[in-house]
């Protein structure tokens, strides 16, 4: 999957704060940060820290990785395909269907996924 651009995160940031009437000064204070870096953050000038952005995703009501899937930056979870390959109930046909059901249900939560 190609990487998106940063500018959909950034559009994706900006709109949650909006819809949620959050200022960069308070989003500085709560993350911890200096106001401007938030701005650079909203500008897509820098990104901001996975840790920080749930924080924000949290100061705006949103469920914990929704600005990622908006902006398809969410990629299937690694471990969660290896868990399925190395499970040993299962035949390698059914582990293999089973690593597609999982790639296909992230691709669509991450399309369907709006702020």
């Amino acid at each position: 999957m190609a990487r998106p651009s940063v500018g959909r995160l950034t559009a994706a940031l900006g709109d949650a704060c909006d819809a949620a009437g959050l200022k960069q000064e308070q989003i500085a204070d709560v993350v911890g940060v200096h106001q401007t870096t938030v701005s650079k953050w909203l500008l897509g000038k820098t990104q901001p820290p996975l840790e920080h952005l749930w924080v924000i995703e949290e100061m705006c009501g949103l469920p914990r990785g929704r600005l990622l899937r908006v902006a398809d930056f969410v990629e299937p979870d690694t471990s969660v395909e290896a868990a399925i390959s190395q499970d040993p109930d299962l035949d390698e046909d059914s582990r293999d269907s089973m690593v597609k059901l999982y790639r296909n249900f992230v691709r669509l939560t991450a399309s369907s996924s709006a702020v």
